[in-house]
């Protein structure tokens, strides 16, 4: 009967958690990703100016996509910073994060001044979210890294070739972990220290009653 209910612990330990955020844990997170990308902002925006009369056409070209696409990207954390702060209660984060995005993908996709850019890249992004392993990982985190690491041009092909290359790596992690008759071993191993443990702090609060007894007994008269 341990043995069962070791391995079925272990199990649950090996395969994983949801993973757990409060919504004031995200709202930081996402304040913080914030404020690093506006730092970023403020120096492109320097070197344009710097360089605006010197910097040659392709090299002024390309700070100046930089920082459109980091907009469009700032203004997607706005977004979710809002939804997340309104509509976040401590649900599954994965599957919130895969509902608001795709919501965010459909409304900027319906919009006059619709840019396809963008709603394509954040409905690539809602099933990169969707496709995360339940593993305890951070599922925003896992959007930050997307937004990091994917550029909006050319984004499909490089987000196939990231995911490809994320879910590898987390597959190969996975099978250099414990297996479960490890784990129930290992579980099975701490609970037997715990209980000596436990033992040992049961004896070392009887002992000094042992001892006083002994005391008595010296005490007593012998015959």
């Amino acid at each position: 009967m341990r043995r069962a209910i070791l391995t079925f612990l272990a199990i649950t330990v090996v395969s994983g958690f949801c993973y757990a955020k409060s919504k004031v844990e995200c709202v930081q997170h996402l304040t913080s990703l914030k404020g690093q990308n506006q730092k970023r902002l403020n120096q492109l925006e320097n070197l344009i100016k710097s360089q605006f009369t010197d910097t040659e056409g392709n090299e002024l070209q390309t700070l100046l996509d930089e920082r459109s696409e980091l907009r469009l990207k700032q203004n997607f954390i706005d977004r979710l910073h809002y939804r997340i702060e309104n509509r976040y209660s401590g649900q599954s984060l994965k599957g919130f994060l895969h509902e608001e995005i795709l919501q965010l993908s459909l409304n900027e996709a319906l919009q006059n001044t619709a840019t396809p850019q963008y709603w394509q890249y954040l409905k690539t992004m809602s099933s990169a979210v969707k496709d995360l392993p339940e593993t305890g990982e951070d599922p925003l985190a896992f959007v930050e890294n997307y937004l990091r690491k994917i550029p909006m041009k050319n984004h499909p092909q490089a987000a196939m070739k990231w995911r490809r290359d994320y879910i590898n790596g987390f597959d190969s992690e996975t099978a250099r972990g414990s297996s479960q008759e490890d784990a129930a071993d290992k579980l099975d191993e701490s609970l037997r220290r715990l209980d000596y443990l436990k033992y040992k702090d049961s004896e070392a609060e009887t002992q000094p009653i042992d001892q006083f007894k002994l005391g008595l007994n010296d005490l007593r008269p012998k015959s």
